[in-house]
C-alpha cells in the first residue's frame, strides 16, 4: 500500500499546514474560512478536497491575489477539521465565525456537518459554498447565504437509473446497500420514487431488492455482504466513502459476488485499486473524474501534478469549483460583502465552472436556485484506471 493511501486511511492532519503560507504578500490579506473533514470517516473526503482548494489558493497568490475595488489581497486559508459529525462541525464552523471572524467558508462534504451548521451559516450571514452534502437540510426556501456546487449522491444516483435504462440492460435486479445516516437515506428518498417513476414506462424495467443499512466505520462488511448476496442483485448501490468502498469491493469478491457495483460517492480510482486490487475494482461504474473534459480542467490538472508531484485524487474534482466561483463574484462585486457577493452570485444566468457552463437551480426542489445542475461525468473502471462512459444530467428543478 502507497505511503499516500496509508495517511489517507489513518486520517492523518498531514495536509493542515496548507503550502500557500510561504507566498509573497500583495497588499493585504484576506482569510477564508475551510471546513473540511481531515480526520475520521470522512477524511477520504475531505483531504483530497482541501488539497484541491490549497492548490487553487496558490494559483491565485501567485498571479497577484484577489483584486477587489482596484486592490490586491493575498488569499490565506484558515481551516478546521469538522470529522464528519455533527458536534464537531458545529464547533469548527463557530470558532471560524466567532474566534476568526471570517466571512467566506468552503467545504465541508459530509451530510452530517451541513445539516447541523446550516442554521448558523444563515444566522450569521456568512457566505458559503459546500461540495456534496447529501441532504435536503442544506437549502430552503430561506436559505440566502448557502449554495452547492456539486450535486449529492441522491440525484446522481436517479440520473444513472434513469441511463441505465437503454445502456446497461443486464442491470435489472438493484439492491441499495448505504450508511445508516443522513446521506445514505437520501438516496433511497430520491431513488425508490425513482423507480417507481421508470416502472411507469418501463415495466419490470428494474427489481429492488432491498435497502441494506451499514454504520459508518464498519470494516467487516461480511455478514451484511452474505445477506445481499443471497438475494442474486445484478448490482449493488451504495454511496459509500472511498475507504468503505475498497473494502466493500473486496470483501463482496472474496464471498463470491460477480455482479456489477454502482457508487455515487465518489470514486478514487488509485486508492481504491490499491487496497481492494484491480481485479476486484473491474467494472465499478460511479461519478470520477474525467480532467480532460475542457482546456481548463486539463490545465489545472497539469498545475496540480507539477505543484504536488502527484495526481489529484477524484474526490477533489467535487472541489473543483465552489472558491473559484466565490472569488469571482468577490471580484465582481468589488466587495467582500457577503450581501452585494450573494446578489452578484444570483444574477448570473450562465454558470462558468471548470466543467463547462451550468446553471443555478433548486428552485421548485428547495425554494431557492443555489444548487448547480450540468452533466456529470460517469465513468467505470477498467484495468485499474478510471474510463468516460457518458455524461447523465444531475437536475435539481
Amino acid at each position: 500500500m502507497s505511503k499516500r493511501l496509508c495517511l489517507l486511511l489513518m486520517g492523518v492532519f498531514v495536509f493542515s499546514v496548507g503550502p500557500i503560507s510561504g507566498n509573497k504578500v500583495f497588499g493585504d490579506t484576506v482569510k477564508f474560512g475551510a471546513l473540511w473533514e481531515l480526520t475520521g470517516s470522512g477524511a477520504t473526503w475531505g483531504i483530497p478536497s482541501k488539497k484541491m482548494v490549497d492548490f487553487q489558493a496558490h494559483e491565485i497568490n501567485k498571479k497577484g491575489g484577489i483584486n477587489v475595488a482596484g486592490k490586491k489581497y493575498t488569499v490565506e486559508f484558515i481551516t478546521e477539521d469538522g470529522k464528519c459529525t455533527s458536534a464537531d462541525a458545529v464547533t469548527a464552523v463557530k470558532k471560524l465565525i466567532f474566534r476568526d471572524k471570517v466571512k467566506h467558508i468552503v467545504g465541508p462534504v459530509c451530510s452530517a456537518s451541513c445539516a447541523a451548521i446550516a442554521p448558523i451559516i444563515e444566522e450569521n450571514k456568512v457566505l458559503m459554498m459546500t461540495v456534496a452534502c447529501g441532504t435536503d437540510k442544506w437549502l430552503s426556501k430561506e436559505t440566502k447565504y448557502a449554495f452547492r456546487t456539486y450535486p449529492p449522491g441522491f440525484p446522481l444516483t436517479a440520473a444513472f437509473l434513469e441511463w441505465a435504462i437503454d445502456k446497461r440492460k443486464d442491470l435489472k435486479k438493484l439492491a441499495f446497500f448505504n450508511p445508516n445516516d443522513e446521506t445514505g437515506k437520501m438516496v433511497t428518498k430520491w431513488a425508490l420514487p425513482k423507480l417507481v417513476e421508470i416502472e411507469k414506462t418501463n415495466p419490470r424495467r428494474y427489481e429492488n431488492v432491498g435497502e441494506f443499512w451499514y454504520e459508518r466505520g464498519t470494516q467487516d462488511f461480511r455478514a451484511l455482504l452474505m445477506g445481499i448476496i443471497s438475494k442474486a442483485p445484478d448490482f449493488i448501490s451504495t454511496v459509500a466513502n472511498p475507504a468503505e468502498s475498497a473494502m466493500i469491493y473486496k470483501q463482496a469478491r472474496e464471498l463470491g459476488y460477480k455482479g456489477t457495483f454502482f457508487n455515487c460517492g465518489g470514486m478514487n480510482v488509485p486508492y481504491l485499486v490499491d487496497i481492494a486490487g484491480k481485479e476486484n475494482c473491474e467494472g465499478v461504474m460511479g461519478y470520477g473524474m474525467h480532467w480532460e473534459v475542457t482546456g481548463e480542467m486539463k490545465k489545472l490538472y497539469e498545475g496540480y501534478k507539477a505543484y504536488y508531484s502527484e495526481e489529484p485524487l477524484d474526490i477533489a474534482g467535487q472541489a473543483l469549483d465552489g472558491f473559484p466561483l466565490m472569488v469571482r463574484a468577490i471580484e465582481e462585486a468589488g466587495s467582500f460583502d457577503p450581501d452585494k457577493i450573494v446578489k452578484v452570485i444570483e444574477a448570473w444566468k450562465t454558470v462558468k465552472t471548470y466543467y463547462g457552463d451550468a446553471r443555478w437551480s433548486g428552485l421548485k426542489t428547495y425554494g431557492v436556485n443555489h444548487q448547480i445542475s450540468r452533466p456529470w461525468p460517469l465513468t467505470i473502471i477498467r484495468d485499474g484506471k478510471n474510463a468516460l462512459l457518458g455524461a447523465p444530467m444531475a437536475d435539481f428543478p
